[in-house]
């Protein structure tokens, strides 16, 4: 697994990237749409992709692996705003997947009988999990050298979330951070719409209301964390 320091540094890692050549990155996009005339059917209005300025995305995730996907599912929604170069982000997401697939019971004991050490979730117990985020993005073209005449283009995110998750083991709620990383492909239609591929990694970290006073906060912590791959449809505001 993953751990949250290694997903901290990435995260930082983009986001020097990102403030250091944002502008430059998108500025370099050269991908030129042209739509058919109704008539004549020849290319006409050009148009470059370095100014798009707004777009609204759909996802659909499923956990990837291969046999297990509908075990966890994603739905979410994002509004992308491209300012100097760099696209900042709001979402929200919908997560429910089974226990085993986003984490695990610990191994270890504590002397709190309300500990969620001792209290292990059985195979097959459902978790469900509310987030909001923002975060930053940048598009690239790596692929452009493989297929130079597709219109793709790539993309990586990252995002802060705030978590609220919930399970059929407590009658309560989890809430805390998490950080989100998203690389995507697409494929761009015209003007205002492209269908893309995505991966995605996930961690979110929450407490519960301590069950006593002065309840340790290891105790009451869950920690998850998750891959998926889906696909994306999103709408350019012109």
């Amino acid at each position: 697994m993953i751990s949250v320091r290694s997903i901290f540094i990435l995260s930082i890692l983009l986001l020097g990237q990102l403030a250091i050549g944002g502008e430059e990155l998108e500025d370099g996009l050269d991908l030129t749409l042209r739509d058919r005339d109704s008539q004549t059917a020849l290319p006409s209005n050009p148009y470059l992709i370095n100014s798009d300025w707004h777009r609204f995305s759909i996802a659909l995730n499923l956990n990837a692996n291969p046999f297990k996907m509908i075990d966890l599912t994603t739905l979410e929604v994002l509004y992308f705003r491209k300012v100097n170069g760099i696209w900042f982000h709001l979402l929200g997401g919908f997560t429910n997947s089974t226990f085993e697939q986003i984490s695990e019971n610990p191994t270890s004991f504590s002397g709190n009988g309300q500990a969620e050490v001792n209290n292990p979730r059985s195979a097959g117990s459902k978790v469900s999990l509310i987030n909001v985020g923002m975060g930053i993005s940048y598009r690239f073209r790596f692929l452009h050298s493989l297929f130079p005449s597709k219109p793709l283009t790539e993309s990586c995110a990252t995002a802060i979330t705030y978590n609220r998750i919930t399970d059929t083991l407590r009658s309560t709620s989890y809430v805390g951070p998490g950080i989100k990383i998203d690389y995507g492909v697409q494929y761009r239609t015209g003007r205002s719409f492209h269908y893309g591929l995505k991966m995605s990694y996930n961690i979110a970290s929450g407490k519960r209301s301590p069950a006593f006073t002065n309840e340790p906060s290891t105790d009451r912590t869950m920690t998850l964390s998750w891959l998926t791959v889906g696909v994306d449809f999103t709408f350019y505001l012109q």
